[in-house]
């Protein structure tokens, strides 16, 4: 880490206004002509040096949030553990801006709480809301490669934690000791594998030592905190490198024991009808289409009904009825599904239920889901079982229909695999938005 900010000059770097939403230029603008610090921060930054084009333009200010707010009618403050700003836009666009915070002290009154564990002492940070410097606000991020700023005024890039050089070497670095950032924050182990997976990058020797090392904390994060940072996970378009790389370290033991023991029982066979799906769902979110947390949880779930049991319920092979369902089987340049009309399985609905309850709970209890994201999946995997009603009985809307694709490919022969998921009905395209990180 360096004390002194690498500064790197507009020659000497790619990085152009022309990537940079207009409405972050002139936030940071009006916020430098008030004489506060302001720079874009994170994400934006690294995707922006990498040639990609940020899904968000975050902007870190020496502003406070009261200050934001009286300079910008269109804002609001959020959040209690660390308040910042909602800048708002037309077009349902959200800038999001945060005044520079302080490096977590562990020793700070009432801002951590010590967990004895079976090996070790362990100090999770549970507030760390003290406003900060530039640079103590950099040291305070978790990845290297996230700890960028750049300035528009000067156009320069500022580089304190040596992200410029891990950018360069493909490199995905803890800022600070490793072992101690993930004691602190458990969270942070599945940020960088996230982060791994989508830039293909590799993780730095040490990281990657503290990883194993620190998997079986995980279990002592909110469970609100590791559900948020899973659907981070299965929405980020790299799921599946991400969920083989949590898979590799262990950390998938502790997130879904339920699954980790189902692929135990059933060889790789099972975990690569797993990766089939998620690549799948990558796919779909690459090319724009919004997929609600139900489906992507459901779609996860998928292979996590014992095939014998699956069996008994149906009464048949399921690759089977499938073709059975249609009158004979489309060319995959068809742009219409042909059904069967007369096809038709008579179930036993509670038998039906119990069995999904079942997996549920045996798959979902240590990262928890919602109300509303219980009868979606459960909906969803009811669904699974091959197109089960007659044709005046499937599901008419395209969400819906996505969602039996997905959930029906994994048991389905290859060739109807292509053609359910190819021959999906169009879903609404990605708005413009505040998206995840």
């Amino acid at each position: 880490m360096t004390e002194t900010p690498l500064i790197v000059s507009r020659k000497e770097h790619q990085l152009s206004h022309r990537n940079i939403d207009e409405d972050a230029l002139k936030v940071i603008s009006r916020l430098h002509r008030h004489g506060h610090i302001a720079y874009l921060v994170g994400g934006g930054v690294r995707d922006l040096l990498l040639g990609k084009t940020p899904k968000d333009f975050d902007i870190g200010t020496s502003a406070t949030t009261e200050e934001v707010r009286k300079l910008f009618r269109n804002s609001r403050i959020i959040g209690r553990r660390f308040p910042l700003n909602h800048v708002f836009f037309p077009g349902q666009k959200i800038l999001e801006v945060s005044t520079f915070r302080s490096e977590a002290k562990l020793d700070s009154e009432g801002s951590d709480e010590v967990v004895e564990t079976q090996k070790k002492t362990v100090h999770l940070t549970r507030t760390d809301n003290t406003y900060g410097t530039a640079e103590s606000d950099a040291l305070r991020r978790d990845l290297t490669i996230n700890g960028l700023f750049y300035d528009p005024e000067t156009r320069s890039v500022i580089d304190y934690v040596g992200g410029l050089e891990d950018l360069e070497r493909g490199v995905i670095r803890m800022i600070g000791n490793p072992g101690q950032r993930f004691n602190e924050d458990p969270v942070r182990m599945i940020r960088a594998i996230r982060h791994t997976a989508r830039t293909g990058f590799v993780i730095e020797a040490e990281t990657y030592d503290a990883l194993l090392g620190s998997v079986q904390l995980i279990t002592l994060s909110a469970t609100a905190r590791i559900h948020e940072e899973f659907l981070r996970e299965l929405n980020g378009g790299a799921s599946c490198a991400s969920f083989r790389l949590m898979r590799v370290v262990g950390l998938l033991d502790h997130l879904l024991p339920g699954l980790e023991d189902f692929w135990a029982g059933r060889g790789k066979a099972q975990w690569h009808i797993t990766e089939e799906v998620l690549h799948r769902v990558d796919t779909l979110i690459g090319e724009g289409y919004v997929l609600s947390a139900g489906i992507l949880l459901a779609a996860l779930a998928i292979g996590s009904v014992d095939r014998e049991t699956l069996r008994r319920i149906l009464g048949a092979e399921p690759s089977d009825l499938l073709m059975q369902l249609f009158e004979q089987a489309p060319h995959p340049r068809e742009r219409e599904l042909h059904y069967n009309p007369d096809f038709h399985l008579e179930l036993d609905s509670r038998e039906l239920d119990e069995e999904v309850q079942l997996v549920l709970k045996g798959l979902y209890s240590r990262i928890g889901i919602t109300r509303n994201e219980r009868e979606e999946i459960t909906e969803c995997l009811k669904k699974r079982y091959l197109f089960l009603y007659e044709q005046s009985m499937l599901p008419r809307s395209p969400r819906a229909r996505l969602l039996v694709h997905l959930v029906d490919a994994a048991l389905a022969p290859p060739r109807a695999v292509d053609l359910i998921v190819q021959k999906t009905a169009p879903l609404r395209r990605r708005r413009r938005r505040k998206p995840h990180a």
